[in-house]
Formats: structure tokens, C-alpha cells, sequence
């Protein structure tokens, strides 16, 4: 049993085989899927937001992106995206339904720094990946290797 926000992957070998199943053959429509929602969440985040700590949002905001990213992933809609996002989506509840595990995780998940992501099967995926960065693209996905 995981703690709540707890960097591992329950069920491992079963997380990857949905993730090669459902997930990877459109990984880059997942991340057109994320990618939208992330702008979608921009204007009302910067707004809530423009500034923490005294830096201009994104920066220093990965936990609030995250939070947001994952309170609204659940209520999106194929019908509101466009298909690339759509594909995204669909593939991503036909994982869901087959058991697979989107859950936010925090800490330090790649050894660089204190991160807040999202955990789908084994794919990392960082929603706020430009905020100690700006220059960064603002969504990266990529395997999560656990450390063992």
C-alpha cells in the first residue's frame, strides 16, 4: 500500500504493461493532451497567482500547476479538444479503465530536485516542468525509473 503522493509504482510490471498497451503507441498525443491542458490552466492559475515568493508565475508553482492539472484531468472531455488531445484522452481513459493508475506524486523523482508530478502507469509526466526554468518546454513525459 502507497502513501498518498508517494513516488513508486504499485503493481509495477502490470503499470508498464498498460503503459506499453494503451499509452505509449500515442504518447504524442498524450502530450498534446497535457500540453492543452496546461495552457487551459495558465490564464486562471497566473491570475490566481501572478506572483510567489516574489517570482513571476510559472516559477516556483509546481505544486499548484500540478494540483490543478490533476483536478481537472478528470473532467475533461473528448469532445472539447482537439483530436490530437482527444486521442490523448481517449487512450488515456481506456487505460484507466483497464486498471491503470494516474495518481500526483511528489519529491525527488529523478534526483535533481524536489519535484510535484503526475505518475500515469510508468510515465512521469511534469505539467509544470518550466517552473525553475522558464525556458523550458512547460510539459515533459518520460519513463519513471525507480531506484532501487
Amino acid at each position: 500500500m502507497l502513501l498518498p503522493n508517494e513516488p513508486s509504482i504499485e503493481n509495477e510490471a502490470a503499470q508498464q504493461a498498460l503503459t506499453t498497451q494503451w499509452l505509449l503507441p500515442v504518447l504524442g498525443e498524450l502530450k498534446k493532451l497535457f500540453i492543452d491542458l496546461r495552457h487551459s490552466l495558465d490564464p486562471e492559475l497566473v491570475q490566481a497567482r501572478p506572483y510567489k515568493q516574489g517570482k513571476a508565475y510559472p516559477l516556483g508553482q509546481c505544486l499548484e500547476i500540478s494540483q490543478a492539472a490533476f483536478q481537472r484531468l478528470p473532467r475533461l472531455g473528448t469532445g472539447t479538444l482537439q483530436p490530437a488531445a482527444a486521442r490523448g484522452l481517449q487512450a488515456l481513459m481506456h487505460f484507466v479503465r483497464h486498471g491503470g493508475c494516474v495518481r500526483q506524486v511528489w519529491g525527488d523523482l529523478r534526483g535533481d530536485y524536489f519535484q510535484n508530478a503526475l505518475l500515469v502507469g510508468t510515465l512521469y509526466v511534469d505539467v509544470a516542468n518550466d517552473t525553475v526554468d522558464p525556458t523550458k518546454p512547460p510539459v515533459e513525459i518520460l519513463p519513471l525509473r525507480m531506484r532501487g
